[in-house]
């Protein structure tokens, strides 16, 4: 769980860094891969610049703090690829299970209209 909430902090820094990069090579959001995200990135260029500071050269002039990391770990990445790896363990189970599940449903629906 701890490596699946590094990757996705990873992965996202990559994504905001890159946002910032093109921002300060001069496109537009809209050209950019998230364009909601390069105009929240652009309004805090423009209040720096209004504020009389000079054109920040990355996003670490932008975000001083480190990302904040949540105290509990989002577990539904990690309960799907344990569901997976169990079905990829014991595939017939698993698609028994899954079939079951549907027959009780179609018998609960007969006798409900019968």
């Amino acid at each position: 769980m701890g490596a699946e909430l590094a990757a996705r902090q990873l992965r996202a820094a990559a994504h905001r860094m890159a946002i910032v990069d093109s921002l300060l090579t001069g496109r537009t959001p809209q050209e950019c891969a998230d364009p909601v995200t390069g105009r929240s990135y652009r309004r805090r260029i423009g209040r720096m610049l209004g504020s009389g500071q000079q054109l920040p050269s990355d996003r670490f002039e932008i975000e001083r703090q480190g990302p904040r990391v949540p105290a509990l770990v989002p577990l539904s990445a990690t309960d799907d690829q344990f569901f997976i790896g169990q079905a990829a363990g014991d595939e017939v189970a698993a698609h028994s299970a899954v079939d079951a599940v549907a027959e009780l449903r179609l018998e609960r629906n007969r006798t409900t209209v019968g």
